[in-house]
């Protein structure tokens, strides 16, 4: 080993520290020596002493044993050289880079200092196998320790010069990513921020966005930001938000697309959006495929960008483009700055969208709450709030309120069915939104009311036009599946005035509109007080025929009908009475206050089956007279009826055709194919029919045809006022003859004198009731009058022309 050449500084430095000597080891010539060296067992023993140690594990974790392997290979090597050649440029050198390798490894210095003490047990080894004399074996000994603690201090060196570097560029890289960090966390800011107050969807994004590139601009260094979307139709990046130097400028002089084959679609942006990765432009002079831009990018001093793909719902939606006006600026960190606000705008476009579809089921949970399923129509809950704002305006005066009811519904429902019926709500909701004025409100309570809301108006003469233009509109026929149907309407009419409140309005209304149908329907009433009053006493009456009912109040009056000429005893009406402590109440009395009820229906059923138990009684008792009895509509709608009703006959043994059910004109004017079904079921079993009232209805011979009856009997207006209203008798002899002709039975209710029973003889009505026969009896008089009773000697003298 040559001493002849100069050490170099640092050399010489750590030499001197360690007190070694050149002359020393080269007296030695290790390179006598190869023993010494022999890496294979240095390598193992290395390799297994430091795989012990606990630091070693921590640092390398899953790679340790390749990565260690590499290190003491490095290892092994330089301590091979440094046998041989420790004062060669290669020698300090590979012991500099072992220290910087093991600080870049983040292993501590006494994880370095370790190794060197394997070096010493594997020289001491090695020297002790040597053929040396003792005191020149101590001697190189000494000088072999000395040259290990030489290179200790050299790969010191190498370890702190590492660590000064990185310190250095820690600084640096620690300032930068401040800077980063900084901006990311702004931007992790913006996007969390509560938006519901921004309004739509676009809206918010456009504001959000907005900020985020500003931040970008503002505190990550970046010259120029800004995020697009890709436009299906156009295959182009549309830009969406943007922030920078002259930004909307340049963004206003390019295109960039999404389609490969055209040259807007090379560059990052398209690129982007195709792999779905990060796409990175270090320098805009010498970029391939980048031309269609340069140009502009130079102009706008842009020299590098990347462009971060943006994502929803599992596809690239769009692209975040950020510029720098240094070349190579976008590092590692910078990369990974671009990723994380990408996926902060991903998180936040999720957001949006959430709180999108979070707004639209809001919407529609409002929409579903305030409006009617059926029509689209705003419903009661909806109604209500706006006539509560209308009242409490100035012009509540000129405020008013229609409530609308189709007369005859049901029985659209009964015969088309229900979709009919729904159907014919929808066509009725059209009519009505298209007579109304934009600023109206046409509402659906339920079933088939209405109610229409009309405000501003400038005198009540317009109220009324709407009103009759709407009783217009709905009368016209309504084409369904099955054939057109026709219904009419009832309407109750208020307006509101100054410290109404709303449910008073539309309580008035519904007052209103039942005093409409109570007057024959197909037309409106206007409230009033007096409306109100009415109303009161009506639910008065109901509540006490209730308890009428269940407290055995109400009674059977039997009026006798019979053969005027012979004075036979044909049959008699049975007649609801009402006794309250003695005194008899007439049906006039509370049966209108029923109208429209189910509790007229079941006053009906009471009185059938008292009329069929008094009727069996009479039978039994040798009295085999046919009775009749009154029915309403809303018996016959129960589809129960008939099954009641013949069960009711059987039950009590009578004959079917000793019971005839009375029906007024009005209930065939109202029925269709459901009632008329059910009364000619009743016919099929015996039980007879008769019309009421007949001639009072609006077209009276074709309503004759549809429920065929076996018995008319012409209304007691028409019989009593014969001789003050001569037109009358022309009636009566009209109907006269049309029964006789059809196989009829004719009988005139009203026959007060003994002069009205002679004047029916002589138009050929032989049949009749009222009071010159009998007033009405309790059915325990009825058998006793029976017995007793003589018609007028003048009917008994009388010959008709039919005989």
């Amino acid at each position: 080993m040559s001493s002849a050449a100069p050490l170099p500084d640092l050399a010489a430095l750590l030499a001197q520290r360690v007190d070694l000597d050149p002359a020393e080891l080269a007296r030695y010539d290790l390179e006598q020596h190869p023993a010494l060296a022999d890496t294979a067992l240095l390598g193992t023993a290395l390799h297994d002493f430091l795989q012990r140690q606990p630091e070693t594990g921590e640092r390398f974790g899953d790679a340790v044993d390749a990565e260690l392997r590499q290190l003491v290979e490095h290892k092994v090597n330089h301590f091979a050289t440094l046998l041989t050649r420790p004062w060669a440029g290669e020698s300090l050198d590979a012991g500099l880079a072992l220290g910087r390798q093991q600080h870049e490894y983040g292993l501590s210095t006494a994880w370095l200092s370790s190794a060197h003490r394997v070096y010493l047990d594997h020289l001491e080894q090695r020297v002790g196998g040597l053929a040396l004399a003792a005191d020149e074996r101590a001697g190189l000994t000494a000088a072999l320790r000395k040259l290990v603690f030489y290179d200790l201090l050299l790969q010191l060196s190498g370890y702190h010069a590492g660590a000064e570097a990185v310190s250095q560029g820690e600084a640096q890289r620690l300032a930068r990513l401040n800077r980063l960090y900084i901006t990311l966390s702004q931007v992790s800011h913006i996007a969390a921020r509560n938006v519901r107050h921004l309004g739509s969807r676009e809206l918010a994004a456009q504001t959000l966005l907005r900020e985020v590139c500003e931040t970008v601009v503002e505190h990550g260094g970046i010259h120029m930001a800004w995020v697009g979307f890709i436009d299906a139709a156009s295959q182009r990046i549309e830009p969406f938000a943007w922030a920078g130097a002259d930004a909307a400028r340049y963004l206003g002089g390019i295109t960039v697309s999404v389609d490969p084959a055209r040259p807007e679609g090379q560059g990052p942006s398209g690129r982007a959006v195709r792999s779905g990765q990060l796409q990175l432009l270090e320098d805009s002079l010498n970029a391939p495929g980048y031309h269609a831009w340069s140009q502009h990018a130079l102009r706008q001093g842009f020299r590098s960008s990347v462009a971060t793909p943006l994502w929803r719902d599992g596809a690239v939606i769009g692209v975040l483009n950020l510029y720098a006006a240094a070349p190579g600026f976008f590092g590692a960190e910078e990369q990974r700055l671009a990723k994380a606000i990408a996926d902060k705008i991903d998180l936040a476009l999720g957001h949006l969208d959430d709180l999108e579809r979070q707004r639209q089921a809001e919407a529609r949970l409002l929409h579903q709450a305030t409006h009617d399923p059926l029509t689209g129509l705003p419903n009661r809950t909806r109604l209500f709030h706006r006539l509560e704002q209308a009242l409490q305006a100035d012009a509540a005066d000129r405020l008013t309120v229609l409530m609308l009811d189709l007369d005859g519904f049901k029985d659209i429902n009964d015969l088309f069915g229900h979709s009919a019926g729904d159907t014919l709500l929808c066509r009725i909701a059209e009519r009505l939104r298209a007579l109304c004025r934009p600023a109206d409100v046409v509402a659906r309570m339920g079933g088939d009311e209405f109610v229409v809301l009309l405000e501003q108006l400038p005198d009540p003469h317009t109220a009324r036009n709407a009103v009759e233009q709407i009783i217009s509109a709905v009368r016209r026929p309504v084409p369904l599946p099955d054939g057109e149907v026709s219904v009419s309407t009832s309407i109750g009419m208020v307006t509101g005035s100054a410290g109404v409140s709303a449910d008073t309005l539309l309580r008035q209304a519904d007052i209103a509109l039942y005093r409409a149908k109570s007057l024959g329907r197909d037309q409106y009433c206007l409230f009033d007080d007096e409306l109100e009053r009415q109303l009161k006493q009506q639910q008065t009456t109901r509540h006490a025929i209730r308890a009428a009912l269940d407290g055995d109040e109400l009674a059977l009056y039997y009026q006798p009908k019979v053969d005027l000429q012979s004075g036979a005893v044909i049959g008699a009406e049975a007649l609801i009475r009402w006794v309250v402590n003695g005194e008899v109440r007439a049906p006039g009395r509370f049966l209108p206050a029923l109208e429209g009820t189910e509790l007229l229906g079941q006053i009906d059923s009471w009185a059938i089956r008292h009329a069929i138990a008094h009727a069996a009684h009479w039978h039994r008792h040798g009295l085999p007279l046919q009775i009749s009895v009154n029915v309403s509509a809303i018996s016959l709608r129960r589809p129960a009826f008939f099954g009641e009703l013949r069960a009711l006959l059987a039950e009590a043994a009578l004959p079917h055709q000793a019971l005839q059910l009375e029906v007024l004109e009005s209930v065939s004017q109202d029925s269709l194919q459901y009632i008329i079904d059910c009364l000619q079921a009743c016919k099929d079993i015996g039980v007879s029919l008769a019309l009421d009232d007949f001639g009072t209805g609006a077209s009276s011979l074709l309503h004759l045809q549809r429920i065929q009856p076996d018995v008319i009997k012409i209304d007691q207006r028409f019989v009593r006022s014969m001789r003050e209203q001569p037109e009358n008798i022309a009636i009566i002899k009209s109907v006269s003859t049309f029964s006789q002709l059809s196989g009829r039975t004719v009988i005139a209710e009203g026959v007060e004198t003994e002069a009205i029973g002679q004047d029916l003889l002589a138009l050929g009505v032989r049949f009749g009731q009222g009071y010159a026969i009998a007033r009405p009896m309790p059915a325990t008089d009825f058998p006793v009058w029976v017995s007793q009773w003589r018609p007028p000697a003048a009917w008994r003298c009388h010959v008709t022309a039919a005989s």
